[in-house]
């Protein structure tokens, strides 16, 4: 899972530590002790990064599978061939 911030700038979930608001900003805190600041609330980041894995998800469906199953995928590639 990602999250995303502002201007298009995107974190994948399994390099964070903690989401922290303090001062009408979220701190974001990484494993390798980086940390970064966003305006949005951790609410509104997952709001946001939710949406996107629904789009994803949506498109995914419409091409006949998701990323969880790659076996129906293939099986509906196989049959739109023959």
């Amino acid at each position: 899972m990602f999250l995303l911030l502002e201007d298009s700038d995107v974190i994948l979930m399994d390099n964070i530590v903690a989401l922290v608001r303090h001062e009408g900003r979220t701190i974001i805190t990484s494993r390798d002790n980086s940390a970064r600041e966003s305006a949005f609330t951790p609410v509104t980041i997952d709001r946001r990064s939710s949406r996107l894995i629904a789009r994803q998800n949506t498109r995914r469906k419409v091409k006949g599978g998701t990323a969880a199953d790659p076996a129906r995928r293939t099986e509906t590639t196989r049959t739109e061939e023959n």
